[in-house]
């Protein structure tokens, strides 16, 4: 596995369902979250971006990309 530093910073508001991107402090980008069910919850914590996928169909339920993270769920 290849870790690099980064100068990009990635939150999730759960509760707003809202990725922010953030480059050098600044705000820079602002996306839609879809966020595990009260059975499945989304974790919370610090994570990695795993990997980046671009989804084939980006009017589907996930969107244009799905960003699997490296945090682990107590549930799955």
């Amino acid at each position: 596995m290849l870790l690099l530093r980064t100068r990009y910073w990635v939150t999730v508001d759960k509760r707003r369902r809202l990725v922010d991107v953030y480059h050098r402090g600044k705000l820079i980008h602002q996306f839609r979250a879809v966020i595990g069910k009260p059975a499945t919850p989304t974790p919370d914590g610090l994570a990695a971006i795993y990997e980046i996928d671009r989804q084939a169909d980006p009017s589907a339920f996930l969107g244009t990309w799905a960003l699997p993270l490296t945090i682990l769920s107590n549930s799955l």
